[in-house]
């Protein structure tokens, strides 16, 4: 077989391949509508051509998103794409995006805001247009760059493994093609193509490896570098799909989480801390990473660690700042993950919940918004006359005198616990109850022409409990949500 015959059966292979795939997606029917990301280059016009000849038959459209960093070469990639778009009959859009500002304004590296934007450019185009998927034009040598980045960057194993065939709406047909493959592919076929200047310039780290580390192990270490990586990275990913699975079940049984309306993110997560500690350690990792990925914080090493020795230290802090304003506290067997600042602070301890004043006009439920409780006042029959603290508690209603006030307890305010001959700061009263000192501010009084008539929840004032001479009794119930639904 001459080379020419080789080459063009290495061309009707590739193409078969890539046929081969797109026709194996289940959710793939005879004329999907696929965005194609077309920046010019080799791999993104070798996966338009590719797409456009296999079998398969899909409706296309070619989407360029412009970066506004490289203004001198822009209009010609516009044009290479759109007369090839033209000659193809595939419809062509142009999208262009703030990547600098976006960058300054979310102290993002270029790289990264970048590609923000772009997958949200191309995610709003495919939105419009109802398309099945994004088509991108990543390749072996891009898995094999991007293994090297979180190497030198650091990465967990998911990380490393690198990216999938297919994720969400995104489908990368090439990913197992590498570059020479494709060029070859596209000089075979008289394509032309763009050449993107800034793939040269060694700023990018990405550039460094492609231009000078990949070079240096293939001569001086491996000539098979590339192939070995992808291997291990194969390996990697095997396992990973393993881990994933058992760390899913693993977040069923110690995690919960508190949600805001549809939002798929947690506003607050609940680990379980017996639970949480049976897992092996690589398990625990995960979830903890898992977590805080829920809260939209891009979790480091470190920060996986601090969260461990957090849950693990019996006698350590009790709350952990880490990035992004997320706090983690430790409680009774439990951590909980949230944002507990208000919207735009990151420092800080979370402020003490406050019960502002309201007035209490005679018996009803009074529900209280700070705390998400209600007040239940009801006169019960003069013949109970005994305790039921853990029903309710009873008062003597003819020592109250209506409207009565419901607010936080002040500093240094004092009360006589039920059954005590003398008084005692209340701060000191919840200490010894072991009530988290964050949450004394959502504990309320229940005060009567100046004098405190109980803890709702917790106690009355002993000047106020009912004795045999009591003529009319009130019952205080302090109620979450559920037990009146």
């Amino acid at each position: 077989m001459t080379q020419k015959n080789i080459t063009t059966h290495q061309t009707i292979q590739l193409e078969q391949r890539i046929n081969d795939y797109i026709s194996a997606q289940n959710n793939l029917e005879v004329d999907s509508k696929i965005i194609v990301a077309v920046s010019g280059g080799a791999d993104s016009f070798a996966l338009l051509h590719i797409l456009h000849n296999i079998a398969f038959p899909l409706q296309l459209i070619a989407v360029y998103v412009n970066h506004e960093l490289r203004p001198l070469e822009v209009p010609g990639e516009i044009d290479t794409i759109s007369n090839c778009c033209q000659s193809l009959h595939i419809p062509f859009l142009s999208e262009t995006v703030q990547v600098k500002q976006f960058a300054v304004k979310e102290k993002r590296s270029i790289e990264e805001a970048a590609r923000i934007l772009r997958y949200d450019a191309l995610e709003r185009i495919r939105l419009q247009h109802s398309a099945k998927f994004i088509a991108v034009g990543h390749t072996a040598d891009d898995q094999v760059e991007g293994f090297f980045i979180r190497v030198i960057r650091g990465g967990s194993r998911k990380s490393l493994s690198g990216m999938t065939r297919i994720s969400g709406t995104i489908i990368r047909p090439l990913l197992l093609e590498n570059k020479k493959t494709l060029t070859n592919y596209l000089t075979k076929k008289k394509f032309s193509w763009c050449v993107d200047s800034s793939n040269l310039e060694r700023t990018f780290l990405r550039n460094r490896i492609r231009l000078d580390l990949l070079p240096l192990l293939e001569q001086q270490f491996n000539p098979s570098i590339r192939k070995t990586v992808l291997h291990s990275m194969d390996i990697l990913s095997t396992e990973e799909d393993y881990l994933a699975d058992k760390t899913k079940q693993a977040t069923e049984k110690c995690l919960s989480f508190l949600r805001q309306n549809t939002s798929k993110q947690a506003d607050q997560i609940t680990i379980d801390q017996r639970r949480f500690l049976q897992y092996h350690k690589a398990i625990q990792n995960r979830i903890l990473e898992n977590a805080c990925w829920k809260l939209t914080m891009r979790p480091s090493y470190q920060h996986i660690q601090a969260l461990s020795q957090l849950i693990e230290n019996p006698y350590g802090g009790k709350e952990l700042h880490l990035s992004d304003g997320v706090r983690a506290e430790k409680s009774e067997n439990k951590i909980v993950l949230s944002r507990p600042l208000q919207s735009g602070e990151l420092r800080g301890s979370r402020k003490s919940l406050s019960i502002e004043e309201h007035l209490i006009d005679g018996v009803g439920q009074y529900f209280i918004e700070e705390t998400g409780k209600t007040l239940i006042l009801t006169n019960v029959p003069s013949n109970h006359r005994k305790m039921q603290p853990h029903a309710s508690l009873l008062v003597d209603s003819d020592k109250i005198i209506f409207p009565l006030q419901l607010r936080s307890y002040l500093p240094g305010e004092r009360f006589q616990p039920f059954g005590r001959s003398g008084t005692k700061k209340i701060s000191r009263y919840l200490s010894d109850k072991k009530i988290d000192a964050k949450k004394r501010g959502s504990i309320p009084v229940l005060i009567t022409d100046g004098n405190i008539i109980a803890l709702p929840g917790i106690e009355i004032d002993d000047n106020f409990k009912i004795t045999d001479t009591t003529q009319t009794i009130l019952s205080i119930e302090w109620q979450n949500p559920s037990k009146n639904e």
